[in-house]
């Protein structure tokens, strides 16, 4: 399991890498680690968690049971 590289902004937080080990997958310790972050968040007066994913894989709809969504308007932009 990781949660590796959580930054803090002035009214967000965005997590730039979090996994959960396949051996353990599927035991909601993903969905643990994410309601206890969002309740610290919130205790400490930050009030949006931030991060990106592919639409594709699994994790995808595990965000999106926990309340994650995608705000109109906004779109991930990559230049090489």
């Amino acid at each position: 399991m990781s949660l590796n590289s959580i930054k803090v902004y002035h009214y967000y937080l965005y997590i730039d890498t979090f996994v959960v080990n396949s051996d353990v997958q599927g035991n909601g310790i993903g969905k643990m680690l994410i309601e206890k972050l969002k309740e610290n968040m919130f205790r400490n007066r930050i009030f949006s968690l931030k991060l990106m994913t592919k639409s594709d894989i699994k994790a995808y709809k595990i965000y999106r049971h926990l309340g994650f969504d995608e705000p109109e308007g906004y779109v991930h932009m990559q230049c090489y």
